[in-house]
This record gives C-alpha cells, structure tokens and sequence, in this order.
C-alpha cells in the first residue's frame, strides 16, 4: 500500500520547517511552529482532514502530525500573507523571506516573492507569479 502524497499546502508547510532548521536556532530543544494568514490554515485543514480550532485573538489553528500551524489576520496582507516560523520553546521566530498569497498556488510563492521585491504592486505581483513568472 501506498502512502498517500502531501498536497500544496502540507508540502509548503513542511519545506519551510525544513528550512527553517538549517537556520541558528538559540536552543537545541525545538518546538517549531508555523504562522500564517488564515486562508493558509483552512486550506491547509481542508486538504489533510485536520480539526480547525479556534484561539485566542481571532486566531485559528490546526496541526498536522508533529506541526501546529496558526492562522492570525495579522499576517494577512495588505496584498500579500506573511509567514514566521516561532519556536515555541525559546520564543524566537525567524519571518520567511516568501510572502504568499491566496491566488497563488504555494510552489509559485518564490516567483511572487521575487516580483514583489522587483516593485510590482501585489495584485500584479499575484498574475505575474500565477502564470509562472521565473518558471522555463
């Protein structure tokens, strides 16, 4: 039997754990997590099965296996969501250098990144990345 294969959004969840580990860390006892916009952890909820949990200040969380990811309006937007690793245990975060963006599909991120730091206001930064700006 198969193991069943992680879709976009687990996938972009776990890539950037991954890197987020090879980053300094102030302890060797981690406890990572990820926050997002919220739109990233319905989806992301929608597309493993996960619980949604509300939190407190509006927030709302879901975990997947060994990962808590908390979705807060705080970092969503104007144009584009913000993505911060936090180490529960120590307290420091790390903010992703990838910004994301409901109309985006997670892998094309990068491009977005890139066409917004290029100038681009986010909404044409959005269609650029979307029809695979950077992408042979």
């Amino acid at each position: 039997m198969t193991a069943p294969t992680a879709g976009p959004y687990e996938r972009a969840v776990r890539d950037i754990l991954d890197d987020a580990e090879g980053y300094w860390w102030p302890s060797d006892q981690r406890v990572l997590a990820l926050g997002c916009p919220p739109w990233f952890v319905d989806r992301l909820a929608n597309e493993t099965g996960a619980e949604l949990r509300p939190a407190s200040g509006g927030a709302i969380i879901t975990a997947i296996e060994d990962v808590v990811v908390v979705g807060s309006a705080h970092l969503d937007g104007p144009g584009t969501g913000t993505l911060v690793v936090q180490d529960l245990a120590s307290g420091w975060s790390y903010d992703v250098p990838t910004r994301c963006h409901p109309d985006v599909a997670p892998h094309r991120w990068p491009q977005l990144t890139l066409a917004l730091s290029t100038g681009l206001n986010p909404r044409a930064a959005a269609d650029v990345a979307a029809i695979g700006w950077g992408q042979g």
